[in-house]
């Protein structure tokens, strides 16, 4: 039983010293999709999250225009926060200028929609 005894120390001595996971904090804003549903002639805004200085990737989604949920923003100044649209998936290909709280984006007239496949948000 001894060198069981032993064994077993061994190997919570092992697992305590491996090292700690640490979680990062998120930060990031709620923006709001404009769209308008062509069978109804329904604008819809719906949510879409997206992460402080990390591409945030849509489905594609057909828009006219983008703009700040004022009231949403996640250990971050909204204030501060400049959001790019673009027209790919890796960022590459802007769509229209940055948007920020005070300032939407309106990339077309809503029968005509342009197609948002990511999202960059930053500190300004």
């Amino acid at each position: 039983m001894h060198a069981f005894a032993l064994f077993s120390a061994f190997l919570v001595a092992i697992a305590s010293a491996a090292p700690v996971e640490k979680r990062e904090t998120y930060h990031g804003v709620s923006l709001y999709v404009h769209q308008l549903n062509t069978f109804t002639g329904v604008v819809y805004q719906g949510p879409a999250s997206a992460e402080i200085a990390k591409l945030t990737k849509l489905g594609g989604e057909a828009m006219f225009k983008l703009s700040f949920d004022k009231g949403v923003a996640v250990n971050v100044d909204i204030n501060s926060v400049e959001c790019q649209a673009y027209k790919d998936t890796d960022g590459v290909e802007p769509i229209g200028g940055p948007i920020t709280a005070e300032q939407p984006v309106v990339y077309s007239a809503p029968e005509e929609p342009v197609v948002i496949r990511s999202i960059l948000c930053y500190v300004k």
